[in-house]
């Protein structure tokens, strides 16, 4: 009788690269390499690496605006918005390492329906971001932003008043609000901001490093609570039960319609349905590249380079 190495090696390598494709977390994907040393081949292979991140980008980018097109400023290349923008003001096209940017002049936005795209309707969500200012303002700026009262406050990540990297959720109709602020933002330099979210917390990395995580599944871990004669004791207690809003609108350079916004360049929007793992946010910022010419083989190969191989025990994956 066979064993279950032999009838692992009946699969065929194309099959294998398809099911591995929908294995997103890098944890369980170091798991399944240690199956067997055809799955490990397959699994360490550099153009798997990068057809891998490819499908990953086709199933869960739901936004990317590079602002290539002068005459289609607010064009998002995914596909999932369909490209249904109005401007408030007048952003501009302008030049960066990437290549195009869009500039806004702190009365300027790109505003983009999203409350009827079910996708976008979601607590689990991954934003990425270059910014640039060349002046400071003494309050809070956004960079990008979804923040309708009183029920559609889902994003606002750009600098607060302290001129600090920061973003903020809010949850309940309570309007309880949790801020998750990093490093100091500076001027005429380019900063790459990548905030996680989900209902239990929320982690903000600044080029490429982990800021700061706020841990969103306690009451009072909160900043800031607006309606406090909503807030009950049984809520509280049955805190992560309550539910982070939800966008109505997403904007480009503002918080909303009309407020803080943005003073300087926006490059390389990309909005998921995910989270980004670390070693793909580092890829991105260390390569300076729009995320859909990011090459992140190397470092997940680093990453696997130092599990162990599938004649040893299983390795523990934190």
């Amino acid at each position: 009788m066979a064993n279950s190495n032999d009838q692992l090696a009946t699969f065929p390598p194309e099959l294998l690269i398809r099911i591995f494709c929908h294995i997103d977390s890098i944890k369980e994907l170091l798991r399944v390499s240690c199956t067997c040393r055809q799955w490990r081949s397959l699994i360490l292979d550099r153009w798997f690496q990068q057809y891998r991140f490819r499908e990953f980008a086709r199933r869960h980018l739901i936004g990317h605006w590079k602002f290539e097109d002068t005459n289609k400023l607010g064009h998002d290349s995914s596909g999932i918005t369909k490209d249904r923008y109005t401007f408030t003001g007048q952003p501009r096209q302008n030049t960066c390492f990437l290549g195009s940017c869009a500039s806004f002049d702190d009365r300027s936005s790109i505003d983009i329906p999203v409350y009827d795209l079910p996708l976008y309707q979601t607590d689990h969500f991954c934003v990425a971001v270059w910014l640039s200012t060349s002046r400071m303002a003494f309050d809070h700026r956004t960079a990008v932003g979804a923040w309708k009262p009183d029920n559609n406050h889902w994003l606002h990540l750009g600098h607060s008043n302290y001129f600090k990297t920061e973003n903020q959720v809010i949850i309940s109709p309570a309007l309880v609000q949790y801020e998750c602020a990093g490093g100091t933002f500076g001027t005429n330099q380019w900063f790459h901001l990548v905030v996680l979210v989900s209902r239990l917390k929320q982690s903000l990395y600044v080029n490429g490093k982990l800021a700061n995580t706020v841990d969103m599944s306690q009451y009072q871990n909160h900043s800031t609570v607006f309606k406090k004669h909503l807030i009950t004791k049984e809520m509280i207690t049955n805190w992560k039960e309550e539910k982070i809003q939800r966008p109505h609108t997403l904007h480009i350079g503002a918080k909303s319609f009309g407020l803080n916004f943005w003073l300087g360049d926006i490059a390389d929007l990309s909005v998921w349905n995910c989270h980004l793992e670390p070693h793909e946010i580092e890829a991105i910022y260390e390569q300076k590249v729009t995320v859909d010419k990011v090459n992140v083989s190397d470092y997940v190969l680093n990453k696997m380079s130092r599990v162990s191989p599938p004649t040893e025990k299983l390795p523990s994956v934190n």
